[in-house]
This record gives C-alpha cells, sequence and structure tokens, in this order.
C-alpha cells in the first residue's frame, strides 16, 4: 500500500516520504522501497496516522464544514477551523491508562485523570495541516507516542500554539508525553470528541494499541 498526497494537507506523506511534489513523486513510483510500518488499533478501527481527541477534533470538525462548504485550500482551512475551535469548547475531563515503555525498555502502567484541551496517539507525526505533536515518533518502532496538553486559559493556549506546531512543545510545564504500546481512555461525563486520520466519532471510552509492523508500505 501507498499513497498520494492529493488530500487536503497530506500530513501523513510529510513523515512518509522525502517530498510531497507531485511530479517528483510520480516519477519515482516505478521503484518503491518497501518496508512494514506499525498502526493503530482503536477499538473497532484501525488508524494509519494520528488519533487524538478534544479541541484538535473540534479543529477537524470545523474543518470539514469549510471544506464542503467552500472548499477552501488546507493552508487557509484550518488557520479558520483553529479560530473557530478556540472561541468553543476547549477543556474535556477523562481518566486515563497507558501501557508505558520504559528507559529499560518494560511494559509499566500508567494512570490518571485529566482535564485537558487535547490529546493525540501517534504513529505519524504530523496532522492538522503540519502541527506536530510527536516530533519523536516512528511509522517503525512497534511504539506509539501520546501527548497530552493541560487546559489552560486562551492567553497560555496561543503562544503554545506555534510552538506544537513545530514540534518545539516537548518539555513545556502543561505537556505531558508518554511511549506506549496501548492504552485506554475514558470519558468522565461526556462522550470524547475524538478522530482517526480526520474520521470523527464521540465515545466515552476508546482503547487502542499498536500492530507492530503490521503494514507492507510503499516508500517514495
Amino acid at each position: 500500500m501507498s499513497v498520494i498526497p492529493i488530500g487536503t494537507s497530506n500530513d501523513f506523506c510529510r513523515a512518509a516520504f522525502s517530498t510531497v511534489h507531485l511530479k517528483t513523486l510520480y516519477t519515482r513510483l516505478a521503484n518503491p522501497q518497501i518496508r512494514p510500518i506499525d498502526l493503530i488499533e482503536y477499538d473497532n478501527g484501525i488508524s494509519l496516522n494520528i488519533v487524538s481527541l478534544g479541541l484538535d477534533t473540534m479543529i477537524q470538525i470545523h474543518a470539514q464544514k469549510l471544506i464542503r462548504r467552500w472548499h477552501l485550500p488546507g493552508r487557509i482551512v484550518y488557520p479558520l477551523a483553529i479560530a473557530a475551535g478556540l472561541a468553543g469548547k476547549r477543556q474535556f475531563d477523562m481518566r486515563f491508562r497507558f501501557d508505558v515503555v520504559d528507559e529499560h525498555g518494560a511494559i509499566v502502567d500508567a494512570t490518571g485523570d485529566s482535564r485537558f484541551i487535547l490529546a493525540a496517539i501517534c504513529n505519524g507525526r504530523y496532522y492538522g495541516g503540519g502541527f506536530n505533536p510527536a516530533p519523536k515518533a516512528s511509522l517503525d518502532d512497534g511504539r506509539l507516542d501520546v501527548c497530552l496538553v493541560d487546559s489552560l486559559p486562551l492567553r497560555r493556549v496561543l503562544p503554545l500554539i506555534p510552538l506544537y506546531k513545530k514540534g518545539r512543545h516537548l518539555g513545556h510545564p502543561a505537556i505531558h508525553t508518554w511511549t506506549v504500546v496501548g492504552g485506554e481512555l475514558t470519558a468522565d461525563i461526556d462522550p470524547l470528541p475524538g478522530n482517526a486520520d480526520g474520521e470523527v466519532f464521540h465515545r466515552r471510552t476508546i482503547r487502542f494499541h499498536v500492530l507492530p509492523r503490521h503494514l507492507r508500505f510503499a516508500f517514495y
């Protein structure tokens, strides 16, 4: 399997390919580098790139509405969708349990409660028009990177946005990250708004785990 970057923002291709320039890619189609990559299995679905929850899903919903109505390109759609998302609900409550890979390679439990803005379960590195929640993520390491952003007032969210887009947010006191092989997230009250590679869902509980080297993928 492979993909051709003719979507709204081609985020997965940014991590998988050496270029997203179509004319260059067309000259390479006969000579792919084929190797297996990981996938994310969540409940009864499969994700190639990123499963995310919270504000970024609300932004995705706004983006889809803009695309359907106005047929705008991604570079215009996502800034407008971000503005609309920030003006709406930004706080979500959940409990989580992760199967974390510690520094020695052992699997340990991490549990907690969170009042958060967004959470991203990442196989790839980019989503939402070039945002980079997991700059260290790899498509074929048998692990997933989780990024959780605490609930913050708007005045503190705004300066964090450019850092999150460039992948420079790691180490920020409101950012929490784990390397995991699976886990579970449960809403305290209302179903969590989520999306898997842009496909929106609302659920009280989301269970996920990595499928190591599960798909033969053609790189260019």
